[in-house]
């Protein structure tokens, strides 16, 4: 999620589910693999290639996405603000 919140595409490989939730509230569930495929090197290598042969459309996904979370975040700040507004216990 690191390289994510830099700006750069992921290839997760999927552990446990935390991992694959990420990738679905980025609508990006394809960028994943699990780790007990048993093509998993042949799995990742292709998609490797895939996103090196399509660098900017990748990137203008994770930018994407980025604005998508960030604008979950503003909604979620207003309504703490909205709570805090009207229960008194904000400025």
């Amino acid at each position: 999620m690191i390289p994510f919140g830099m700006g750069n595409a992921i290839i997760s490989l999927i552990s446990h589910d935390k991992l694959a939730w990420f990738l679905e509230d980025i609508d990006k569930p394809e960028w994943g693999i699990d780790v007990r495929s048993h093509d998993l090197e042949k799995l990742l290598i292709e998609k490797i290639k895939a996103f090196d042969a399509c660098r900017m459309r990748i990137k203008r996904q994770v930018e994407n996405a980025q604005e998508k979370l960030w604008g979950i975040t503003l909604e979620n700040l207003k309504e703490i603000r909205s709570f805090f507004n009207t229960s008194g216990g904000g400025k």
